[in-house]
């Protein structure tokens, strides 16, 4: 998987940093298990809400290093 995701970032597909803490693509940890979803239709409104909570994140903790 790393492999993967470092060519995707290399291709600029991927942005090459995490947009919370800003790690570096080859620094980034990886989670595998099973989900509770039986298919990426039944994934996306869950999804779709954790990447908007995450963008809030990434807000918070860019207006924390203005101060």
């Amino acid at each position: 998987m790393r492999g993967i995701v470092e060519d995707m970032a290399a291709r600029k597909i991927l942005y090459p940093s995490c947009g919370l803490c800003r790690a570096p693509v080859g620094e980034w940890f990886y989670e595998v298990g099973l989900t509770r979803f039986d298919s990426m239709k039944e994934a996306e409104a869950p999804l779709r809400a954790a990447e908007e909570a995450q963008a809030r994140s990434a807000a918070w903790l860019k207006d924390q290093n203005k101060n």
